[in-house]
């Protein structure tokens, strides 16, 4: 199977997700940490993700999962300030579940309308 990727169009996307998951965690545990913090962490997270996915390090595939975890902890570390070992552990636990639902909900809204749409119209 083939897919192009357009990686402009990706690191776009991905910016604009990662934002809003950073915002949805700062409002909802009221952190510390300004809009540009923010906007450097998702860049930053989706220039990580844009050299994972463009490189091919075969070698680093088992572990994928470590890297990822450690993309989360470098994107919170840029974008709030916090002081504790138990809030950060806090805050890593909050933003992977925040992403988790977000992206139930993104998903839900790209193709579950479709497939709304598709028995509306049978």
């Amino acid at each position: 199977m083939y897919y192009e990727l357009y990686i402009d169009i990706f690191l776009i996307v991905n910016i604009i997700i990662d934002y809003i998951v950073l915002s949805v965690l700062k409002k909802v545990l009221n952190l510390e940490g300004g809009k540009i913090r923010r906007i450097a962490a998702a860049v930053m997270g989706s220039a990580l993700l844009c050299l994972y996915l463009v490189t091919d390090l075969r070698f680093l595939k088992p572990a994928y999962f470590f890297i990822y975890i450690i993309t989360g902890v470098i994107m919170i570390f840029i974008s709030f300030k916090i002081v504790s070992v138990y809030g950060f552990i806090k805050v890593i636990i909050s933003f992977y579940i925040i992403s988790f639902c977000l992206n139930g909900i993104f998903n839900q809204l790209i193709y579950g309308i479709d497939y709304f749409w598709q028995i509306l119209m049978w």
